[in-house]
């Protein structure tokens, strides 16, 4: 097999060569996450709610700006599958992620935000 192109940049004081395709990987989940704290930031502009509001503002914020500045210190992402250290990072990122999720649906519920399901009634022919 023939290595990957290498990235020409690389964070100061890291030995670590990058591939083109592990700088794509991290810029793409750089951006993704920008895009989602600007959406965040227009959601907050209509929420009403306090309580809610305060959710987006420490909840959402505060693990994206996290999430992001570790992203902004490898500044040419590398590939998951290629780095166990980045690998590593998707993985904690996930499951912050799905933790505040979880967070968030106990929350809506305790609002009554969220719809219960229709219970399922057996008809007799």
């Amino acid at each position: 097999m023939v290595p990957p192109p290498a990235y020409p940049s690389r964070p100061a004081g890291n030995p670590v060569k990058l591939t083109s395709g592990e700088a794509y990987h991290l810029w793409d989940h750089l951006a993704a996450r920008y895009d989602t704290v600007e959406i965040t930031q227009i959601f907050e502009s209509y929420v009403h709610d306090g309580d809610l509001s305060y959710v987006l503002q420490t909840g959402l914020r505060a693990t994206l700006e996290k999430q992001i500045k570790r992203l902004e210190q490898e500044i040419a992402l590398k590939q998951n599958t290629s780095s166990d250290r980045l690998r590593s990072m998707y993985i904690t990122f996930l499951k912050e992620e799905l933790n505040l999720f979880e967070s968030l649906v106990k929350y809506g519920k305790v609002k009554g935000w969220l719809r219960a399901a229709p219970l399922l009634r057996k008809t007799n022919p």
